[in-house]
């Protein structure tokens, strides 16, 4: 390297500063003579790294959620109705599995009590009410004759009028009653109209035995049946027959009463008036049947009579 007349010299320079290091490169011409001097760098070492100080965390801002599309308002779905066991069949589709899961059938008419319907002592007296002991009857006159009257039934089945005196009324009808009280005062009075009411009405005891869910003794309204009986004891129990009610007076029997026909066709033409003292007789069941499957009515009935 003689033969240059410039000889060029690096200087290198690590530089270490804590975790950090820096390398500075200097070229600068030597001449023959200075070949031997010593090499000063030519710059002071400066560390390069400068602490800063720590910025807290910004929070990180959620993207904006693009807007969602207007969903198309889905039409009605027609309901699908359940084909009955016929069209089932019909249309080739098997049946399903026929469930024995059945009940006797007509009790479930007694087993919540009619507390919506209104008392017994709202409904119009017909005709062929029988009078006793207790009830009230209103008797109002007017015409050349006027007057008005409240009068109670004794317990001798009595009532007692002014100039007409006392009139027995037990055991008549209440159109019996009004043809009465019109004979009565003809006798005494002419050129008069006459109306004749029922006022508060007596409440009369009756027994309810046999098979029966509460059977006992029962106070009720003058006015009440045996089916509004029934409904007080919570009608026959399952060993309790549907198809013969009895009631019983004086040791007779005077009705004989199917629940079937109530149930099944409306008929109430044997729902007798009860009586004071009348007593309501439920038999044993008599011989049951089941039918299930493809029937409008699956359930357990109670025979009468012969039944193929």
């Amino acid at each position: 390297m003689r033969n240059f007349s410039r000889v060029i010299a690096i200087t290198l320079v690590l530089l270490f500063t804590g975790n950090t290091f820096a390398l500075g490169i200097q070229t600068m011409p030597l001449s023959p003579q200075l070949q031997s001097t010593v090499v000063q760098p030519a710059f002071q070492m400066q560390p390069t790294f400068q602490p800063q100080p720590v910025q807290p965390a910004q929070p990180v801002q959620p993207a904006a959620q693009p807007a969602q599309p207007a969903q198309p308002v889905q039409p009605l779905q027609p309901s699908v109705e359940r084909l009955s066991e016929f069209e089932r069949f019909i249309a080739g589709k098997p049946t399903t599995e026929i469930t024995t899961d059945i009940r006797q059938f007509g009790y479930d008419l007694f087993r919540q009590p009619p507390l919506t319907f209104a008392p017994v002592d709202n409904v119009p007296v017909g005709p062929g009410y029988v009078l006793g002991p207790g009830d009230e009857i209103r008797i109002t006159v007017w015409g050349r004759v006027e007057g008005r009257w409240n009068v109670v039934v004794d317990r001798d089945g009595n009532i007692s009028l002014p100039r007409v005196g006392i009139l027995g009324v037990t055991g008549l009808t209440f159109k019996e009653l009004r043809e009465l009280l019109n004979r009565e005062f003809s006798k005494y009075y002419t050129g008069f109209e006459m109306s004749v009411s029922m006022g508060a009405l007596r409440t009369m005891r009756v027994f309810i035995v046999g098979n029966a869910n509460r059977p006992g003794a029962y106070t009720i309204s003058s006015l009440s049946t045996l089916v509004n009986a029934l409904f007080e004891a919570g009608g026959p129990s399952k060993t309790g027959t549907m198809r013969d009610i009895r009631v019983k007076r004086n040791g007779k029997t005077i009705t004989n009463f199917d629940m079937y026909d109530f149930l099944l066709k409306g008929d109430k033409t044997k729902d007798v008036r009860l009586m004071p003292g009348d007593v309501i007789f439920i038999p044993t069941v008599g011989p049951l049947a089941g039918i299930a499957g493809n029937v409008r009515n699956p359930a357990i009935y109670e025979l009468k009579g012969e039944t193929m």
